[in-house]
């Protein structure tokens, strides 16, 4: 009787820890993943140009930004590995330290 409860157990932790794994969620690391966490309106400095975060949308495991700057409008697009900056028609892959956050709120 002691096994069959002990195997019951047994199969409900794998049976968690298979639910908890198998959601949709960006799984990374806390210091990577600052990006992910901004919010309006926050305060940066994208490759050297000062932006201001005005919206945040979420697709999927991608989170968009879109910032103001002295040249318009431009989208910061986070993804799990990659980050690009789009602003007139441009299109430029950035580094994580490419972008400085000065405040987060």
């Amino acid at each position: 009787m002691a096994t069959t409860s002990r195997w019951a157990l047994v199969r409900q932790v794998v049976h968690l820890l298979h639910s908890w794994w198998s959601k949709d969620r960006v799984r990374i690391a806390p210091a990577e993943g600052r990006l992910l966490r901004l919010k309006p309106p926050c305060l940066l400095l994208i490759a050297d140009q000062p932006a201001q975060v005005r919206r945040r949308t979420v697709h999927g495991r991608r989170v968009i930004y879109f910032c103001r700057t002295v040249l318009g409008i431009g989208r910061l697009i986070v993804d799990r590995s990659e980050v690009h900056w789009r602003q007139r028609r441009q299109v430029k892959r950035l580094h994580e330290s490419d972008i400085e956050v000065f405040s987060v709120t």
